[in-house]
């Protein structure tokens, strides 16, 4: 039966993003391995039958980001760990004002730039002792 009924919004959070990535990685026997946790831990987080502990998560984001990230489990959210301010490439360059041009760019039939004033085709010049 159809219903004209508006799908909630799905919240992503923190852990929805971890436990994505980890799927996504597909070996959770190494990951174990390197954050020195229980396969089945693992395994059980990314089928939504337990949560690790709060320093597992942080490990784990830190471990799937390569280190450019992190869990906040206050807001249950991923940060960025770059905490340098944005510096300017440069300064800003002038806005762009496009030329005046002597003639049209396409037009109703495209065929691209025409004179304004069409000039008359130049004729070769006659050379003597060659055929026209």
């Amino acid at each position: 039966m159809l219903t004209n009924k508006k799908p909630e919004p799905t919240t992503y959070t923190g852990l929805t993003w971890i436990r994505q990535s980890l799927k996504a990685r597909r070996n959770t026997a190494a990951i174990a391995k390197e954050l020195q946790v229980p396969k089945v831990l693992l395994e059980d987080f990314e089928t939504e039958r337990r949560i690790p502990p709060e320093k597992v998560l942080q490990a784990l984001a830190a471990f799937l980001t390569g280190g450019f990230g992190e869990y906040d489990p206050a807001i249950d959210r991923m940060r960025s760990t770059n905490k340098a301010e944005a510096t300017s490439m440069g300064a800003k360059p002038p806005p762009f004002v496009p030329p005046k041009v002597k003639y049209v760019v396409g037009g109703l039939n495209q065929i691209g730039p025409q004179p304004v004033k069409p000039e008359k085709p130049k004729t070769k010049p006659y050379r003597p002792g060659w055929a026209r």
